[in-house]
């Protein structure tokens, strides 16, 4: 009887453990990743109008070129990886989107909106954040607007 019982919790725990290493990892949110530097009034105009958003499921990281080579040397792998020959800042990562530089009057915040809310729709690739990682991301096609 105890052997029975023994195995029944015994199985138990190893389906326990097979489900959760079978789930997916889950995504706390979206990363906007924005390439900027000092001095440029685009990119504080940029990063103004993220934080704007009021957005608690999405995390701005920003990434300031011309102080570290590890920050250039990703700059460089993510215009690489986008197929952008000449870089200009800011230079904001949105999923598997980009956009460069920053137009005044709701422009490029509506662009900045539309590239969120797609990547809330269907989970987005985060191509910088796997740069980041060490891995090579994978080619993600451009959205479509």
């Amino acid at each position: 009887m105890m052997w029975r019982w023994f195995k029944t919790i015994l199985l138990g725990a190893v389906l326990a453990v097979m489900g959760a290493l079978a789930l997916p990892a889950q995504e706390p949110g979206l990363t906007v990743h924005v390439f900027w530097q000092e001095g440029c009034p685009h990119c504080a105009r940029a990063k103004e109008a993220l934080a704007a958003l009021d957005a608690p499921d999405v995390t701005i990281n920003l990434i300031e070129l011309g102080v570290s080579e590890d920050n250039d040397a990703l700059f460089a792998a993510t215009l690489d990886h986008f197929g952008v020959d000449r870089g200009a800042v800011p230079f904001v990562v949105i999923g598997g989107d980009h956009a460069i530089g920053f137009t005044a009057g709701g422009l490029t915040e509506g662009r900045y909106t539309a590239m969120i809310d797609r990547c809330r729709d269907v989970p987005c690739p985060d191509p910088v954040g796997t740069l980041i990682a060490g891995q090579a991301p994978v080619d993600t096609p451009p959205a479509t607007d």
